[in-house]
């Protein structure tokens, strides 16, 4: 193959998040629930992958929560006091990062 032909194009893209990042809309493997929720929801991996870790973030960017070294496919988050609103959720799962969104209501 010719790289420098011009019918051939080459895009290595540019990730703000780094390597491995995937986000709610492309196969994630991950379900959160419930959503919207009142602080206390589930985090879930399909076909056993391990959550390393998660931080939640609010829409301002200050960091919320976070757990290091869950080692578990399933996690129980419990949020006290955390005002209704949009909060971000970046899941570790081996070498990928995956980011959703989690509603809270009252």
């Amino acid at each position: 193959i010719n790289l420098m032909s011009p019918n051939i194009l080459i895009d290595f893209g540019c990730n703000p998040y780094g390597v491995g990042a995937i986000f709610e809309n492309q196969q994630t493997n991950l379900s959160i629930y419930p959503n919207p929720s009142q602080g206390t929801f589930t985090i879930e991996t399909e076909g056993g992958k391990i959550i390393e870790s998660l931080e939640i973030h609010a829409t301002d960017g200050r960091l919320v929560y976070t757990e290091e070294n869950l080692k578990k496919c399933v996690a129980q988050i419990r949020l006290k006091s955390i005002p209704k609103g949009i909060y971000f959720v970046k899941t570790k799962i081996g070498i990928e990062s995956v980011f959703s969104k989690i509603v809270i209501t009252d």
